[in-house]
């Protein structure tokens, strides 16, 4: 094998690594197959079931001061009508 064989510079896509474009491409591609699995096969239920078990918490403390504002607003209408 001669010398002159390893001088040369690997090509363009290589050195520089994959487009903007290609790796939109890849990711879209590989959103795409997760999707249909997980439409297929259920494949995220489990995980959802537990995020949602932990976030549960953290909706009702960020929901409170709605639910005071609407509850408020109830009473508020119920003693101009009385």
């Amino acid at each position: 094998m001669p010398i002159g064989t390893f001088d040369r510079s690997p090509p363009p896509f290589f050195r520089q690594g994959p487009s903007a474009l290609t790796k939109l491409a890849l990711c879209s591609a590989l959103a795409l197959v997760l999707m249909v699995a997980d439409s297929r096969f259920k494949l995220m239920n489990p995980a959802r079931a537990g995020l949602a078990l932990v976030l549960q918490p953290v909706q009702r403390l960020l929901l409170a001061p709605v639910d005071a504002w609407e509850t408020a607003g109830d009473y508020l209408r119920g003693t101009k009508r009385a």
